[in-house]
């Protein structure tokens, strides 16, 4: 019998070393606002490279919550805050779908932004902000979450988000993933 007791106690030893040294350890999170900040900081630590996005050239047709961009829109939905960047040409489709092409017939030619929301205490530096948003495709039935970074090179500390995204330029966008 004890030979089959130091085998259980192998076999437990064995998968409470092999869980704490090859599985992901996250934090315990007091609620899901928590994990999706610990996801979003560590998206940032792993994929940023600053980029640098020239403001939309072309004209800008504002209908309701509709930003027409040439052939391509986005739709606002519960985004307070993105307006000004959108009417300012600051994003836009084409950033995230790229530019008209051969393509253009197989690629959406619109999609709703969501939830856009300001992710604080990410960054020390009142001139940056980032943000996240959730953005619907058609013909796709789960979201993608987007991560985005503005960058206003005269913002103080006292700025406003509002004078922020006034004189703001987009400095990181990226796709964080599909939600399921």
């Amino acid at each position: 019998m004890k030979p089959m007791k130091i085998y259980i106690l192998l076999i437990v030893l064995f998968f409470s070393f092999s869980r704490s040294v090859f599985c992901q350890n996250e934090p315990d999170f007091k609620n899901q606002g928590e994990q999706e900040l610990y996801w979003a900081k560590k998206f940032f630590e792993k994929n940023y490279k600053k980029q640098n996005h020239k403001i939309f050239e072309g004209k800008i047709k504002r209908i309701g919550n509709t930003f027409e961009f040439g052939s391509r829109s986005f739709t606002l939905n519960n985004s307070t805050g993105l307006e000004i960047l959108l009417e300012q040409g600051v994003f836009y489709p084409q950033i995230i779908f790229g530019e008209i092409s051969f393509q253009d017939i197989m690629e959406p030619k619109s999609a709703t932004i969501s939830n856009f929301k300001e992710l604080k205490s990410f960054t020390e530096d009142y001139r940056v902000k980032r943000f996240s948003f959730l953005l619907f495709r058609p013909r796709m039935a789960n979201p993608t979450i987007y991560y985005i970074e503005f960058t206003n090179h005269f913002a103080s500390k006292n700025t406003s988000l509002d004078l922020f995204m006034e004189g703001c330029i987009l400095t990181f966008v990226k796709a964080g993933g599909i939600l399921i």
